[in-house]
């Protein structure tokens, strides 16, 4: 399919793909522009090729001869080409097995779960507080709160759970301080008055063992 490009076409803004990320990505900011600016089919069949790097190029100078013959072609034949680099969405089964280690803070466990949320698609709210409850250790003050108070929406229950996440990180910071850090001794100096100088002249003591002074150099 052969097509002339618009005298004032605006290429895409967008990254050449180079085969390493997921294809419907490329695909989705790439029709996002193409659609913004009222580009037809044809224009973008022709167009899509400016988008590949050179690598992914050799691979669509190799198809055969009138393959494609429309956009949903170049689509189909595109996201195959790639399947086997494509991110697949994360089941939602897998926010309920998210568990809190034993040594896990608060924050530490909610970085982790955001990222399963993020990349599960069409979760619900009550997916989402399932796998919460699912994954959070039993023995924290907020998963009581919680049984007293349950959260109605995933975003409230991160509203309530950062002041959670305050209160231990203030309580690891007070364990901390109280820490005793031991004194050094590597300045100290033994000194025995036995035998010292006091203005020029040499003074010796008793000998006794209580006449030696340590002094902090």
């Amino acid at each position: 399919m052969e097509v002339s490009l618009p005298d004032k076409f605006r290429a895409p803004q967008i990254s050449l793909y180079k085969g390493r990320t997921d294809p419907d990505d490329h695909l989705e900011l790439y029709i996002g522009h193409m659609v913004l600016h009222g580009y037809s089919e044809e224009i973008m069949c022709r167009a899509s090729r400016n988008t590949l790097s050179r690598a992914t190029w050799r691979w669509f100078t190799k198809l055969q001869p009138n393959f494609i013959t429309s956009w949903k072609d170049v689509k189909r034949a595109f996201s195959n080409q790639f399947l086997g680099i494509k991110i697949f969405a994360t089941p939602k089964q897998n926010l309920t097995i998210m568990f809190q280690g034993p040594q896990e803070s608060l924050k530490e466990w909610l970085t982790r779960f955001n990222v399963e949320v993020v990349s599960t698609e069409e979760i619900s709210n009550k997916d989402a507080l399932m796998g919460t409850m699912s994954s959070m250790r039993p023995d924290i003050p907020f998963r009581d709160d919680l049984h007293q108070k349950p959260a109605k929406t995933y975003r409230e229950f991160l509203e309530r759970m950062q002041g959670f996440i305050k209160a231990e990180e203030a309580k690891i910071l007070a364990l901390k301080s109280k820490l005793v850090v031991p004194k050094s001794t590597s300045n100290v100096i033994c000194v025995d008055q036995s035998s010292r100088r006091q203005n020029g002249k040499e003074i010796r003591g008793s000998g006794n063992s209580e006449s030696t002074q340590y002094i902090e150099n």
